[in-house]
């Protein structure tokens, strides 16, 4: 009888099971946020203090101009590649079913925004800026007001641009810190899977 009333020893339940551990899923998931944190990190950097350090700190002003305008179009080339990097990573992912369709949506439309602004300011951005510095070679408030008032509004654009892209970025990073992201379910009566 005392036998009948001793409860049932409990059971070791598994945690819920949501993804298998891969080597390369995590390499995959880590240069995925590297290489977005690096992007994002340099477009902010730009944005808020290389930039206006340089049309600010320099007397020259041609100089600084030239000077930000160099370091954009690098910078330029830089989001270009990175955000066809990020692109094929998120495919990869998509095709290892790391995450849910619904986010990879959601992350490429991020990435392409970002990656489009990119390209527009390595195309319309930036040479306009490189021909109004050609047009005026001495740029002083006295010498050259208009384009000196021009080639500050276009800098004022391209580095909102870039904050713009940051914003982009910092979205993703944070959909990252959610459980590095949403992963899709996998069925639980398979052994080899068990929780991270």
């Amino acid at each position: 009888m005392a036998e009948a009333m001793r409860p049932d020893p409990q059971k070791v339940l598994s945690l819920p099971q949501t993804r298998r551990i891969s080597w390369s899923a995590m390499v995959l998931e880590a240069t995925h946020q590297v290489l977005l944190s690096l992007w994002t990190g340099s477009l902010a950097f730009a944005a808020s203090l290389a930039v206006p350090m340089l049309l600010a700190g320099l007397a020259d002003a041609g100089q600084a101009v030239r000077l930000s305008l160099e370091m954009l179009g690098r910078l330029g080339l830089l989001g270009c590649g990175a955000g066809s990097l990020l692109l094929l990573t998120t495919l990869l992912m998509h095709l290892l079913t790391l995450r849910d369709t619904r986010t990879i949506l959601g992350s490429v439309v991020l990435i392409l925004v970002m990656t489009a602004i990119s390209t527009g300011q390595q195309v319309f951005l930036a040479p306009r800026a490189w021909e109004l510095l050609r047009a005026a070679p001495e740029l002083t408030a006295t010498a050259a007001p208009l384009e000196l008032a021009r080639l500050r509004s276009l800098l004022g654009t391209y580095l909102a641009l870039l904050l713009v892209q940051a914003l982009f970025g910092l979205t993703l990073m944070l959909a990252g810190l959610r459980r590095w992201y949403r992963y899709i379910k996998v069925p639980t009566n398979q052994p080899d899977f068990f929780w991270p």
